[in-house]
């Protein structure tokens, strides 16, 4: 019951109680006053533990990337050193994919020539988005039957990736940590 008044609702005070004015509304209360602009803040919820692996590369001993951590449709992977972070936590699913922030890695185009780049693409399933990681080390794509590999051999930070025919050299070789 509402302070002063008797359960029920019959408007009489209880015993012991004073009476409350009910506040009435006055044409200044009803004015909406201006209230200062503020940006909004964003919120997030603190980053959660990035789960996956990274696939380390044999030749260079840094890890495929998302550039900049910034997970966008068509965006080339490279290598970075490691540090651990989301953008290097890949998931091997059970569908064929290999997952990192929501994305998949994908061969451009679903090419099947040398030179294709290794990209990142919003997962469909496809073939061009199917990896397996052999017991040699090769990360290949079954639909062209040929491995990610680091171009031009390079071993330097922000090499990027692409496809090519399986040779066995180092820049081909990949480890998960």
């Amino acid at each position: 019951p509402a302070a002063g008044k008797a359960p029920g609702g019959s408007g009489t005070q209880a015993p012991g109680t004073a009476a409350r004015p009910e506040p009435k509304e006055t044409k200044e209360q009803t004015q909406e006053q201006p209230q200062e602009q503020r940006q909004p803040t964003r919120k997030t919820a603190p980053e959660a533990a990035p789960t996956g692996s990274m696939i380390v590369g044999a030749g260079s001993n840094r890890c495929i990337d998302i550039p900049g951590g910034n997970p966008l449709d068509g965006l080339q992977l490279q290598i970075h050193d490691c540090d651990g972070r989301a953008p290097q936590r890949w998931e091997f699913r059970g569908d064929g994919t290999v997952r990192a922030m929501g994305m998949c890695m994908d061969v451009a185009w679903g090419s099947r020539d040398d030179g294709a780049a290794i990209q990142l693409a919003e997962c469909s399933g496809n073939p061009a988005q199917h990896f397996v990681m052999s017991g040699a080390g090769d990360l290949v794509n079954p639909q062209a039957d040929k491995c990610v590999e680091v171009k031009d051999r390079s071993t330097g930070d922000g090499a990027k990736l692409q496809l090519w025919t399986c040779t066995g050299t180092s820049n081909q070789k990949w480890r998960l940590a």
